[in-house]
Order: C-alpha cells, then structure tokens, then sequence
C-alpha cells in the first residue's frame, strides 16, 4: 500500500430534499456510477482558473492544475506552514495548486488526469433517451438512465430527479447547459447528487438564484451566477467561476485513504529517522532523510487506507529534538507520537503529518575574569526554563577551579546567566551577551539558526576603600573661657570595598583644652595619651557603604583678658584605605571682661498708622469684589495710594472716616502683591503689603466613566485577537449599565447556563443585536468587520442608509446586506476602512477594534490633550504599549477614571427604560483615574436623563469591576 497517489478527502454531503408533481419520463437503460479517482477529492478542480466576487461559500477541497496558485482569485488564500496546501477563510476546506510543495504538485496533476478520464467514461456509457424536449427541458421529472442531447441545453423550470439511493443519472450534452435562473435541479425518493454525472462539452451558465444538484464534467468552463447554490462538484477543464456563490460535496464515493509523513529537519543534514505507523489495516517501518541523499526521500506516502486510528512513531536521534507536529489529529511531543483519525466521507480521510527536528548543536562558553587576578571563587547559575545548573569559576592560576566553562548541545533558544555577588569586587561588565543588566547581574543569550554559539565574559574588579572623616563642633561659634565643647567624628566609606581591619582615628587636644574635663573617649575602644595628647580610637573594617562616628567633650581652659582661637583636626590610617585628615574645626574664646558695660538705652519706635485690609471671603478670578482698607492710629483725613498689583491704575484719594471700601476684580489664578501707602494730617507716612491669590469659584461637572473591557488572567490584553460575539453583548451591557437578566433568551443554541446568556438576552431585548433566521445565536463564533458595524449602529441609535447605490470600499457591494450599515457607520465616525480602500466585511473584528468602536459609539476619546492625574492606577498591559495604535482607546474601555469638565454631546443612546447622556473627554477634560474601592461623588451617565430631561443628579458610586451589577 505504500508509495500510491495521495486522494484527499471530499466534505459531507449537505442534501437538500425537494419533492415534485410533474409526470415522470419513462425509465431508461441504466447508467453506470463514473468513477471520478482523486478528482472525487475536491469539490472545485479547474485546470486554468478560479474566481469568485461577492459573499461565496465553498465545503470542501478545491485545487487548480497545472495553472499556479495565483490563477486563484478573490479568495485571500492563507499558505499553511507546511507549503503543501492554504486556506481561505470563503472555503470549509483545503485550497492546492500544482506550484505548492511536494507531494502537492504530483497529486495535482494525478487528479487533473482522473478528471479527463472521468469525462471520456461519462461521454461513452450508450444511451436511450435523446435530444429530449429538443434541448428545452421544462416540467420534467427524470427517472434514471442515460440522455443525450446533440443541441444547447436550457432548463427553464425546476427539473425533478426521482429515484433511490443507488440509482444513477447520466447526462450527455455536445454543446452547453444552462439552468435558468431562479430554478432547481429537485431530488427525490433518497436520490443522492454523488450519483448525477452532467458531461458537458460546451460552457455551464447556472444563473442567478438557481440550485444545481450533481457532478459536472465539463470540457471548457463553469460560471455561477449571483446567489446560486449548488450540492455536487464542479470538475472543468478551463476555468471556474463564481459570483456571491455556495457549494456543498456531496457524500464521499467511497476513495481509500491516504496518509503523507513529511520529515523536516532544521538545519537539513545527512541524518536518517526511524518511523513506524500502525493502524487498522497497517503495522510497517520506513526511514526517512531531509537532505539531498538519494537513497533516503524525506516524505513516505501510504493509501487505500479504511477507516480507523492511526499511529506514528519517530524514534529519537542522538543529537536531535523533535519540536514539532503538524496536520494530525492529536499528538505528544515527549511520546513522539501523531495520531490521525481518517473517517469515512469526511474532511479527515486523507491526512499530511509532518515531524520536525532540531539538531541540538549550539554552544555558551562562560569565562570568568578579576582585577586584579586573585583567589576569589565567584558562583553561577545558567538558567533554560524550566531547568537551572550551578558552577562556580575562579580567575587565579593556582586555583583548582578553571575560569570558564562550556556548555554544548543547546538547542536554539533563550539561556540566562546569573552571577552571585563576591564581598569586596564588583561587577563591572558583560561582555558578548544578546543583553545584560549589571544591576541584577545577569546576562542572556539567544541561540539562533544562523549564531548557534557565544561567548560571555563576566568581569569583576576589585573594590577600593574610599573613607571621608568630618568633624564638627558644639556650639558653633565664639565661646568664654570653662564653656564646655563637645567635638563629633563621623567616618564613611563611599568606595567599593572594605577597609582594614587595622583602620584608626586619632585626635591631638588643643592645649587651651582642659584635659582632665575630657569624656565619652571609651566608646569603640577610645583611649587617650596624656604625653602627646592624642585619643586613639580602634575603628576596625568598615564595609563598602558603611559609617561610624564617636563624640567626645572637654572643657576651654579658664583665663581672662585673652583673646584665643582654638583649633581641631582629626587623623585617619589604614592599611586598605589610606592616611588622611578632617577637616579643621576652629572655635574663637573671647577674653572676660570683669567691669561690665552699660547696655545702651534703645528709644522706643515712633508711632506709626495702623493699616489693616480685609478681602473678600471666597476671593473669586474675574468678579468684581469689595476690599475693605481701615487706618487707625492716625489723625484724619487720610490720603491714600492703592496698588492691587496686576498692573491696572494704582487708586488714589482721600478720606475723613477711618474706613474706605474699593472693588476690584482679578482677572488669573496667581498671586499679586497688593499694596497700600497712606499719609494723615500730620504728615505721618505708614505702608502694608500683602498677597491675594484668587481661586475658581465656577461649579465643575465631573463624569464617571466605568471600565467595562478588560483582559486576560495572564495579565495581557491581547489587542490583535479576536472578540466573540457573547464577549461584545457583555462588554456593551457593562458599558450601557444594563446589568444582568434570566429572562429567557428564545435562541435554540443559547443555553441558560451559558456565561453570557443575561447579556445577550439584554442586548438583543434592546435591539442591539439579532441572532439568525435559523434562530440561533452563535454566541462563541468570532463576530465579523461587518456584524459590528450593524450592531454599533444600532447602539448609537443611527439608521443604515437604506438601498445604497454605490459603495465607499471597494469590496462591499451595494446590494449586501451590511452595505448600508458599513456606509452609514462610515459617515458617522464610528469606523473606518484600510489603506487601499477596502473595508474586509468578513475578517474577524479584533479586541483593538472593539475598544475603538466602543469608544466612538459612546462618545468616550481620550484625547493627548488631557491632563492626566493619578497615573499610577492606570491599567497598564505589556502587550500594549503608549505607540500602539489603539492605546488611548484601551486605556478608556479598560481603566476607571472621572472627566472633569466634560464636553456634553447632541448624541444620545435610548434604551427601553431610560436614556443615556454622552460625555466626551474633549480637548480640555481633566482625566482623574481612580483606585478601586474608592468612594467619588460624580454624575453616572448609565443613570439615565431625569424626567424633566436634564442630565443625572451627582451621586456616591463604589469604584470597581463591573460585571452583572450596574456602576
């Protein structure tokens, strides 16, 4: 069974059941079921061309030989990482070309050949029935049998196909087919489309909104037009083409199944794999080899396989990881075993596994190096998640250690080397590290294909002392003689390595010093020397970092009618650390003077005018205000001179009362100095000065915005993954305040213990969202570009443009059923299209652009012009950085916060019960984000208009994470 054509496998057959009232044609010589070969595979094969427009929907396989994969048009086609085959998110299926890897192109051409031949056995089986209706087939139901026709074929009503389950039609037609649009091939009685074989030598026109039931085997070209379907497979030897189009396959014909192992190494090299598969019909061995070895092929081929589980095994390879598996049904890496299940008519009776390894060859050499060179063992630690090995190196030669180390067989990845910290040295570069931080003294390494080695050298150096000694003295300044001075030494190391154990502090005493007054000298091992008046203290090794300090006192000697000036320095020494000395403290001692003088008599201060100012409480920018100035002290009448101090005209004039009242208005919140110069009768001159500084008194408005978005419990959020369509009915129901219900949802499959099933009966109550005309819901399918268009509409209370003639994106055409959403939706802001001009109605909305479309439908931007506060509870994800496109639109959806001053929009949203004002941050909004647990008095949009119209009254509200609860 080994080495055969791949046959890959068709899709189930989705039968659609007709029935007729028409007369039956006689019965006819019965026909025989055409054997398609691997042809039978693909629901689509062409030879030249593949084109669709518009919404198309394909079941199955389709492929295209020998024309190359760009002759397949308008179906965005997605290489599989193997390069054997692609997707196409308009196929439930594979997409091949002749020009993809082996073993792709060999099977290609085998099922182009099954093809031809499959049309030459339909176009010879003799036939009974001919030329009927004269080419015009209308109001018929066939039963089976063989009919031919030497004219064009046109079916101009529904044609019915009655027969059972094993009976078989055939269709011979030496110009074209045309099926009429709006009309329907009918099957009835269990007839079965695998079994209707059309053989056709001119061009298939199946026009628009018709329904095609079989197989056509047609020598040019196959063209759908808008709307039609057809249950069955479409086999051309020139092109095929489809407009807005879905096709099923019919049931399998019964092919064995194939199963392709691929091996691939990385990198290719002369190494052979042991593999056994094992299986309901097959327990065998083979090897295979990803180089250019003839004797060994990297790919082993086994068909005509029943249905059943099958394994295969790799036995490992001295050298080698497996690190990959790909296109089996299940599989586990640290078994080195794929399973694949084929099943019978199913999209899995074919199969292509492919076991990829990795040579294990890279290399990390550590190498230690110290300066100086010294007997110092400094520890490691070489980290590969999970996995982590100790070593220890030592840059001396005498040492029984190396200074490096190797580490081989590393497998392409990310390796972490640590350092220990050494007493005394300090690490002062990484050197040939991916990156390196000497903080945490690490450095990584990342092995690659094409740099599977390096090199890193750690180098430390050895610390110096660096020592500082400061002294002061107490009290500073002139003293008598007998007062007493106490002297502080304070000793720091600011180098990077200790000092000698051998370090000592001295200090010679002044001789105007009286030694017998001396004290506190025992503290760490002080003693003092009365020949040479020196205190010695034993200080000892002081760490890298460390301080020590020490006071003593003694008293001035007692003396009069001298004038001294005494002086006091202290000494260090240490053999690791230096000599040196502190600073000089000097203290002067003034004589005693025993006949003391009379102080000077101080007159009194002559009288002056009292001046005193009131200003008005509160003291508000741009109001003008009364500012009261009273004198007393004086002799009436009083001139005065006013400066307010903000540069208008200095106020003069004169008062008989002890009074005068002046208004002013500031016009900026800052400080002025305010200034008052006043003279009375007598000629007595008296000045006050004081500062106003003038505050907002305008009430604020202040929002609570609530987050109703958030990510992942790996702390990500994800911005370019997909969102479903229950996540977006929970997230707006958060948003809108509508809370949570367990009203019955009314969609067969949304069941009530669904997590979501409260926000989705919310939102479709509301009308924001709609299920399906089959009456479901979907709720876990990814929700499309287009069905957020529609449903954010809807929540912005905005109307499609209704039957738009034209299109603002290229691939949105007039007539689908999103058109005028997307239109309308484009006109108000709330999205937009791509670059080249399309709109992409069915890829998957991303959580970026849910965040954006939120924001818009609500009102809710954040602008760079915002002042921010309190940034330290903004929610931050490391995956989404302050470049990324849609941050400002996380950060709203994600982080609560208020807006003070808020821009108030026209726009409002109506729910059922209530309507919601929109706030927007505006260009002048101040965003204040808040802790959760907080309490903050705010408006709650959520709350509703009042029933006079006007916004929601300011109330308490709990900050936290809302889920069923409204804020």
């Amino acid at each position: 069974m080994r080495r055969v054509l791949a046959t890959l496998v068709a899709l189930a057959l989705v039968m659609s059941m007709f029935t007729g009232v028409f007369a039956p044609m006689p019965a006819t010589r019965a026909a025989s079921v055409v054997n398609l070969g691997t042809a039978g595979d693909f629901v689509i094969l062409a030879k030249t061309a593949i084109t669709t427009t518009g919404a198309t929907s394909i079941s199955g396989d389709i492929g295209i030989s020998p024309a190359a994969a760009s002759s397949i048009a308008g179906f965005g086609l997605v290489m599989d990482s193997t390069n054997t085959f692609s997707t196409s998110s308009l196929v439930n299926g594979r997409v091949y070309a002749s020009d993809y890897a082996s073993p792709t192109p060999t099977n290609m051409s085998t099922a182009v050949s099954d093809m031809e031949a499959a049309y030459t056995a339909a176009h010879g089986q003799p036939s009974t029935v001919t030329e009927l209706g004269g080419g015009t087939v209308a109001l018929q139901t066939l039963v089976p049998g063989v009919y031919k026709w030497s004219t064009p074929v046109t079916i101009t009503t529904d044609l019915i196909l009655a027969g059972g389950p094993d009976d078989v039609w055939v269709f011979q037609m030496a110009q074209t087919l045309d099926l009429a649009a709006g009309m329907k091939i009918l099957l009835s009685g269990g007839a079965q489309a695998k079994n209707i074989f059309w053989q056709v030598a001119g061009t298939v026109n199946l026009l628009a909104g018709s329904h095609f039931e079989g197989i056509i085997l047609a020598q040019t070209n196959i063209a759908m037009r808008a709307g039609a379907t057809f249950n069955g497979r479409l086999l051309a030897q020139s092109a095929v083409t489809f407009i807005s189009t879905t096709g099923d396959a019919p049931a399998a014909t019964g092919a064995p199944g194939t199963i392709t192992i691929i091996k691939n190494t990385v990198p290719n090299g002369p190494q052979d794999f042991n593999f056994a598969i094992v299986g309901p019909t097959l327990n065998t061995s083979f090897a295979l080899d990803d180089d250019a070895d003839p004797t060994l092929p990297n790919w082993e081929l086994f068909g005509g396989l029943v249905p059943g589980t099958y394994t295969i095994t790799e036995q490992a390879v001295v050298g080698y990881s497996l690190i990959g598996i790909a296109g089996a049904t299940t599989f586990d890496l640290s078994t080195s075993t794929a399973t694949v299940m084929l099943v019978e008519g199913a999209a899995v009776s074919s199969a292509t596994v492919t076991f990829t390894n990795m040579q294990r060859s890279g290399t990390i050499r550590i190498t230690k190096d110290t300066v100086p060179d010294g007997p110092q063992v400094f520890s490691f630690t070489m980290t590969h998640d999970p996995y982590q090995t100790a070593f220890s190196l030592d840059d001396d030669p005498v040492s029984p250690l190396l200074n490096w180390t190797l580490f081989g067989g590393l497998l392409p990845d990310t390796y972490t080397i640590t350092e220990a910290p050494a007493v005394d040295y300090v690490l002062t570069g990484i050197a040939g590290a991916t990156s390196s931080n000497l903080g945490t003294r690490t450095a990584t390494v990342t092995l690659t294909l094409d740099t599977p080695s390096a090199a890193v050298t750690f180098t430390n150096t050895l610390g110096v002392p660096d020592i500082h000694l400061v002294k002061s003295v107490s009290p500073v300044g002139a003293v008598f003689p007998g007062t007493r001075l106490t002297y502080t030494l304070s000793f720091t190391n600011t180098g990077t390595a200790a000092t000698s154990p051998d370090t000592r502090v001295t200090d010679v005493l002044d001789g105007w010093l009286d030694e017998t007054t001396l004290s506190n000298i025992s503290g760490w091992g002080g003693s003092y020397n009365n020949t040479n008046r020196t205190i010695t203290w034993t200080v000892g090794s002081i760490a890298a970092g460390g301080s020590w300090g020490v006071t003593f006192a003694a008293n001035v000697r007692s003396i009069q009618n001298v004038f001294l000036l005494i002086h006091n320095t202290g000494l260090y020494s240490a053999t690791l650390g230096g000599t040196g000395q502190s600073n000089t403290v000097e203290t002067p001692v003034l004589p005693i003077v025993l006949t003391p003088e009379e102080p000077p008599v101080i007159p009194p201060p002559p009288p002056s005018i009292a001046i005193t100012v009131t200003a008005p409480e509160p003291l508000c920018v741009e109001a003008y205000l009364p500012y009261q100035i009273c004198f007393t002290n004086g002799v009436p009448p009083y001139k005065y001179t006013v400066d307010f101090g903000d540069g208008t005209p200095i106020v003069t004039g004169t008062t008989s009362s002890s009074c005068v009242t002046l208004e002013h208005a500031y016009l900026a919140i800052k400080p002025y100095a305010f200034s008052v110069v006043v003279h009375d009768s007598k000629g007595m001159e008296s000045t006050h000065t004081e500062t106003f500084t003038p505050m907002d008194c305008t009430k604020k408005v202040v929002v609570y915005h609530h987050n109703f978005f958030i990510g992942y419990p790996d702390g990500t959020f994800q911005p370019d993954g997909n969102i479903t369509r229950a996540e977006v009915a929970a997230a707006m129901s958060r948003a809108l305040g509508l809370g949570w219900t367990t009203d019955p949802s009314g969609f067969s499959d949304l069941k009530a213990t669904h997590w979501a099933a409260g926000f989705i009966t919310l939102m479709t109550q509301e009308g924001f969202m709609t299920g399906d005309p089959a009456g479901t819901f979907r709720p876990d399918d990814p929700m499309t570009r287009a069905e957020a268009a529609a449903a954010f509409l809807r929540i912005a209370g905005m109307s499609p443009v209704l039957n738009p003639s034209s299109s603002s994106f290229k691939d949105v055409q007039p007539l689908s059923w999103a058109a005028g959403y997307i239109e309308a939706a484009r006109q108000a802001g709330l999205l937009a299209g791509y670059p080249d001009n399309t709109f992409r109605p069915a890829d998957l909305l991303s959580r970026a652009e849910f965040a954006t479309l939120a924001c818009n439908a609500l009102g809710r931007v954040l602008t760079t012009t915002n002042t921010r506060e309190n940034a330290q509870y903004e929610v931050k994800w490391p995956d989404v950085t302050p470049d990324f496109w849609a941050y400002n639109y996380i950060l709203e959806v994600s982080t609560p916060h208020t807006v003070t001053n808020p821009a108030r929009l026209t726009r409002i949203i109506t729910l059922k019960d209530r309507k919601i004002p929109l706030f927007s941050e505006g260009d002048n909004g101040i965003i204040t984000f808040l802790q959760l647990g907080n309490t903050i008095t705010a408006i709650v949009p959520v709350d509703g208009l009042q029933a006079d119209g006007s916004d929601p009254a300011p109330r308490e509200v709990k900050v936290r994470i809302i889920n069923h609860e409204r804020p």
